[in-house]
């Protein structure tokens, strides 16, 4: 079952039972509780449709961590070891880049940059940030360099 789901599902049954409990705590009429029950369990689900739209636009990482799915930092550090070689530039792409990059900047066009929560945008593209793994790039580029 997607998450989606269980989030709406949860959503509904909270307000049934709410609605439930206190109908027949005012001592309303056995149709006129199960009719407010249905219509506030409808509204219940909608409301748990809007919150999980406004946490998936604004906070994916906790729809993420409410999934229970594992992202790039809980990985280990002799996990991040074998990622310093795939990460690493040649000198030559590394020469190539630095020049782009000082064009780019030598024009004023410096490329878009937003925080977005556990993620960067840059360019639109959204970055996942993780530091240990920025960390652990830029200590592979220096160790080139030298």
């Amino acid at each position: 079952m997607s998450l989606q789901i269980k989030f709406i599902a949860v959503f509904a049954l909270l307000g049934l039972a709410v609605s439930l409990t206190f109908g027949l705590m005012s001592g309303n009429s056995l149709t006129h509780v199960l009719v407010t029950a249905l219509i506030c369990t409808v509204l219940s689900a909608a409301l748990g449709v809007g919150v999980y739209q406004v946490l998936k636009n604004r906070v994916p990482e906790f729809l993420d961590l409410l999934s229970g799915s594992g992202d790039a930092s809980d990985l280990a550090e002799d996990e991040l070891g074998g990622l310093d070689d795939s990460l690493a530039l040649s000198e030559d792409d590394d020469l190539a880049g630095e020049g782009a990059s000082e064009g780019a900047f030598a024009e004023g066009a410096e490329p878009e940059r937003k925080e977005f929560g556990d993620h960067i945008l840059v360019d639109k593209v959204k970055v996942k940030n993780n530091p240990r793994l920025m960390a652990s790039a830029i200590r592979t580029m220096l160790s080139r360099d030298e």
